[in-house]
């Protein structure tokens, strides 16, 4: 039985409790702002980072104010203190934070102090930015998203914002002008089920057919059209593929350190990229070691006239000796007399001249042994 109310009434059920920025919609209806894809659980840290960075880029778009001059004689105190108290009214702020209650997505809408800065004009300068100097501004945010319309996710509400909006967006054009390109980006998180070709040409057949072709690689024209629960956001961007789908992550060239593979080596600095490059020109390659010290050194050019010029006696060959037979060696005498005739064949001097014939050389060696 359950609890007695203060009436005296029976207690109804406990109301399940909402966060502080719930609205009861995804996305509220009349607002701009922009979708924030982040680090999953991270959504509020993440949306303060886009909150920084939002305030950032929305002051910097807004035209420059001329700055009143102060009438004399006023406190310099007293202004000070209203410009701090401006700052802390809930009107003063320039973004509100909205919980879409999916994990890794947050909704942050401007507020009328933004003024006419729409998000698109945001987003596309804060990606250009990004992409020219390489330099993420956020840790946790992935995707900033423009939202310039709402409207329930249904057919016929989409089919009809669709017609009051695409006219706007995309003009007549002159018959000789080039047509522009256009596509149709569509994406969908926790939404009932809607087919997604019905979807497309809701937006496409109100495009004017002369001016504009449809074109699904590098559009110039891009109108996103995301479905987020109950709720459906509409935009009208550019160059939507040539800044990576406004992904700041991707623009900057940001690695995940935890999805490095081991083969990846960090880039070297240009110092040490020439100073190897240099070395290695100075280096002889291993090929051309081998062929060196496989190769036969090639005489001097001095050498070479020398060979030419030597007579023809130092480059005959040496006469064969005469072979000493067994019988002789057979005796002591024999061997001893045999050694001197065989020195007597190894001097160049008999050898070399070439004026002796082969027979006398013999001759003479059988005399030597006689003498002995």
């Amino acid at each position: 039985m359950g609890k007695r109310g203060h009436d005296g009434g029976g207690g109804g059920a406990k109301k399940k409790w909402q966060p502080a920025s719930w609205t009861g919609k995804v996305i509220p209806a009349g607002t701009k702002g922009c979708l924030v894809s982040c680090v999953s659980g991270k959504e509020q840290q993440a949306s303060r980072e886009a909150q920084d960075l939002m305030i950032q880029y929305v002051e910097s778009l807004k035209p420059a104010k001329q700055e009143e001059a102060a009438p004399a004689g006023s406190d310099i105190a007293a202004l000070i203190a209203d410009e701090v108290a401006d700052l802390k009214k809930p009107e003063g702020k320039l973004v509100t934070y909205h919980s879409t209650g999916i994990t890794g997505l947050a909704y942050l809408a401007f507020t009328g102090a933004a003024g006419d800065i729409s998000p698109v004009d945001f987003v596309t300068a804060m990606s250009r930015e990004i992409k020219a100097t390489k330099q993420c501004k956020s840790r946790l945010c992935m995707r900033f998203m423009p939202v310039e319309y709402s409207c329930q996710a249904s057919l016929e509400d989409i089919r009809s914002v669709a017609g009051k909006l695409v006219p706007i967006a995309f003009p007549p054009r002159d018959v000789d002008a080039e047509p522009e390109t256009f596509s149709v980006h569509y994406e969908h998180r926790a939404s009932a089920k809607i087919d997604r070709k019905q979807i497309i040409d809701a937006f496409v057949d109100h495009v004017p057919k002369q001016g504009y072709k449809v074109s699904l690689d590098g559009a110039q024209r891009t109108i996103l059209v995301q479905l987020i629960k109950s709720c459906c956001t509409i935009a009208f961007v550019r160059d939507y593929r040539d800044l990576a789908k406004f992904n700041i992550r991707e623009l900057s060239g940001w690695v995940d350190p935890s999805k490095m593979g081991s083969e990846q080596q960090p880039p070297t600095s240009d110092k040490a990229a020439e100073g190897a490059t240099a070395a290695a020109e100075q280096q002889p390659a291993a090929a051309d070691i081998v062929e060196n010290d496989n190769a036969a050194p090639q005489p001097t050019d001095e050498a070479a006239k020398d060979a030419s010029n030597a007579p023809a006696a130092e480059s005959a060959s040496a006469p064969e000796q005469t072979p000493v037979k067994e019988a002789e060696l057979a005796t002591p005498a024999a061997a001893a007399s045999a050694a001197p005739a065989t020195e007597a064949l190894v001097p160049a001097a008999d050898v070399g001249d070439a004026s002796k014939p082969a027979e006398a050389v013999a001759d003479a060696s059988v005399s030597a042994k006689t003498t002995a």
